[in-house]
Order: C-alpha cells, then sequence, then structure tokens
C-alpha cells in the first residue's frame, strides 16, 4: 500500500467463484467511491475494463474511445483491452447513489467474512 496501490489477492476453488467476483466488486466500487481506481499500475486489460464507465465516465470514455478510433481505424491494436469500441460489452455507470451507498456499505472483509471464504 505505501505506493498507493492495493492488491488483492484470495485463492478460492472454482466452485467459489461468483462469490469472489461478488467481492471483488465490492472491492472496485469501494475503491471509486473512496475517490481510487479500478486499477493500478498494471493497466485496464481485461478484468477491470466493464468499471471504465463508473470510474470515468461516458464523456471520457468516449473521448479515448475517438482517440483510439483516429490513431488505429481498423483496430488491430490491442484489440479489445481498456474499452470495447461500442458499449455492447459495457456495465453501466454508477449513479452518485450507488457511489454513495458503495462507500456507506459494509468492508469487503466483512463481505468476505460473512460469504464464509
Amino acid at each position: 500500500i505505501a505506493d498507493g496501490n492495493f492488491h488483492l489477492l484470495v485463492p478460492y476453488n472454482e466452485s467459489e467463484r461468483a462469490t469472489m467476483m461478488a467481492c471483488d466488486k465490492k472491492a472496485v466500487e469501494l475503491a471509486l467511491a473512496a475517490g481510487g481506481t479500478c486499477t493500478g499500475e498494471h493497466g485496464v486489460g481485461l478484468g477491470k475494463m466493464k468499471y471504465m464507465k463508473a470510474e470515468h465516465g461516458d464523456v471520457h470514455v468516449q473521448v479515448m474511445r475517438d482517440i483510439k478510433k483516429a490513431i488505429d481505424p481498423l483496430n488491430i491494436m490491442n484489440p479489445g483491452k481498456i474499452f470495447t469500441m461500442t458499449d455492447e460489452e459495457a456495465v453501466p455507470s454508477m449513479s452518485t447513489g450507488e457511489v454513495a451507498a458503495a462507500a456507506d456499505g459494509p468492508s469487503v472483509a466483512a463481505a468476505a467474512t460473512s460469504a464464509k471464504l
């Protein structure tokens, strides 16, 4: 945490995947609600792509898409990373109320404990 990054790695069995994905989602929501980011120095890739609009907003993501289209009109450079070229696969942005609720909700540790991980 000293460099501002928090790496969360929790081993789990495949049968616990849905619970772990819910905990991951909660961790991202808490980070965003605290003014943090969904991803650190490793970039967005595929895992956190669905949170880009929640973190940056529709306009910011569209500007990134527009820049990508200008530089890479055939979408051959790293296609499908950071964001999709359309909103078809995107997760809607969290509303201000949802961000506030995430900040006021139970901690990830409490969620994990209640899920008996």
